[in-house]
């Protein structure tokens, strides 16, 4: 349990992930992979203690694992403030794409509060990418993920959803 999990959050880590998507990717049809940054980790960190830093990543670790109950759904953490959830299946793209909006949209109404009463909005960016069309294995869907969360965190006029997919063949 302990090589397959985040000793913080009790989700299952990057190496657990990697392992089961390649299988997942394999077996299913599509499959949309979301790349989670939680935006405010360091300064949570820094000005009010690590304790309330880890507060808020437990947080998003509960709305971004309350759709793992889902048996073609899974999230795992893959460092400090990265997350990563893979909607896969026999459904359409779009639907996996809606589902992905509405977790950023649960993700977003997350407040933490601290000890001094200050309340703590999640603030996340997230990055998509569609298998197969984007990348033909999981390696590759996660750097396109990463590509596109990084113009997100980069971009001043975001989308009003807040979310950029990768745009190779869709």
């Amino acid at each position: 349990y302990e090589r397959s999990h985040d000793a913080l959050t009790g989700i299952i880590n990057r190496k657990t992930f990697l392992l089961k998507t390649e299988e997942i990717l394999r077996n299913c049809r599509h499959a949309v992979v979301a790349l989670w940054d939680i935006k405010n980790i360091k300064f949570v960190n820094n000005k009010y203690g690590v304790e309330n830093g880890d507060k808020l990543i437990k947080a998003a670790t509960r709305v971004l694992d309350s759709v793992s109950n889902d048996r073609n759904t899974i999230t795992a953490r893959l460092s400090g403030d990265e997350f990563v959830t893979i909607f896969f299946g026999d459904k359409d793209l779009d639907f996996y794409k809606k589902e992905v909006r509405n977790l950023y949209g649960l993700l977003s109404n997350v407040v933490v509060e601290t000890p001094d009463n200050t309340e703590i909005k999640i603030e996340a960016a997230v990055g998509t990418a569609c298998y197969p069309y984007d990348a033909p294995d999981i390696k590759g869907l996660l750097r396109c993920t990463d590509s596109t969360l990084l113009h997100n965190k980069n971009e001043n006029g975001r989308h009003s959803d807040g979310i950029f997919e990768y745009t190779a063949n869709y």
